[in-house]
């Protein structure tokens, strides 16, 4: 059926960020969403998730955040597919609402997915912190079909940060037409994050992430931040592609900028904007 094939193979081409025979493709609304910063870091924000965009990838760091904010993040998803992200997190809770669109394939065709998420973080003792999250799907184009999943998570910062994410605990897989069943997957993912001391007045940290611990293969993204003043600058890489990223801050707002570059698909470019209110 032509729906069904374009709803296996527009996930491989857009999914870039993993590799292609590994990509499942029921969460890939969610796996293309992330702001330009963490998309600079190659994805390896699991142990950092200091920001607004933590519900995707940790919601045990929401726990940790200072103040309220709202960001909106926009990607062309190397010339497949267009990417929209509008996210908004505070201290504990968190969420995010995904929408990619490949635009018009034929006169009648088009992908049309929507993903969301929501998170919640509780700080605990000794640095540590707890969170979850339940996860959505729903493809809009062609056909019309919702699943979701939820998800535990855990976060330590000392010294150094590690953090775990348990994806998939409970799940409603995404039905399609003549009952066909995409399930969510179950994976252990596992991040680390160590702070770099610049001399000066720069600061900055490494951050490795490894996903795939169970329904996947193994994927591992490293990515290097450093902030001098207001402005920030980030280095990536994951499977198949590589990033550079910049970001500005003042006062309450923040610009992120980065591009990709696949080893495949050629180059991609994500912006994001990020509006905090004062405490």
């Amino acid at each position: 059926m032509r729906w069904m094939t374009l709803a296996l193979l527009l996930p491989i081409l857009v999914g870039a960020s993993l590799p292609a025979l590994a990509y499942h493709g029921v969460d890939m609304p969610l796996e293309l969403s992330g702001s330009a910063r963490t998309t600079a870091l190659g994805g390896a924000f699991l142990a950092v998730a200091d920001d607004e965009w933590a519900p995707l990838y940790n919601p045990a760091g929401l726990a940790r955040l200072q103040r309220w904010g709202i960001a909106t993040s926009h990607a062309d998803q190397f010339g497949v597919a267009s990417v929209t992200t509008v996210a908004a997190a505070g201290p504990w809770l968190g969420t995010a609402v995904t929408l990619v669109h490949s635009g018009l394939i034929e006169p009648d065709l088009a992908y049309v997915s929507l993903g969301g998420v929501a998170g919640v973080g509780i700080p605990l003792f000794w640095g540590f912190s707890v969170g979850a999250r339940g996860r959505a799907v729903r493809m809009l184009a062609p056909g019309d079909n919702t699943g979701w999943a939820a998800d535990l998570a855990l976060l330590w910062r000392g010294p150094f940060s590690l953090g775990f994410v348990v994806e998939g605990l409970w799940s409603q897989d995404v039905i399609g037409r003549g009952g066909h069943h995409e399930p969510w997957p179950q994976r252990l993912a596992i991040g680390a994050a160590v702070p770099l001391n610049w001399p000066g007045p720069a600061h900055g940290h490494a951050a490795l992430t490894l996903e795939g611990l169970g329904d996947r293969p193994l994927a591992l993204r490293a990515g290097v931040e450093t902030w001098i003043h207001g402005f920030g600058f980030q280095a990536g890489v994951a499977p198949s592609r590589v990033s550079l990223g910049i970001s500005v801050r003042w006062n309450t707002l923040q610009l992120d900028g980065v591009t990709v570059f696949h080893d495949a698909l050629g180059t991609a470019f994500r912006g994001t904007l990020t509006v905090r209110f004062q405490r």
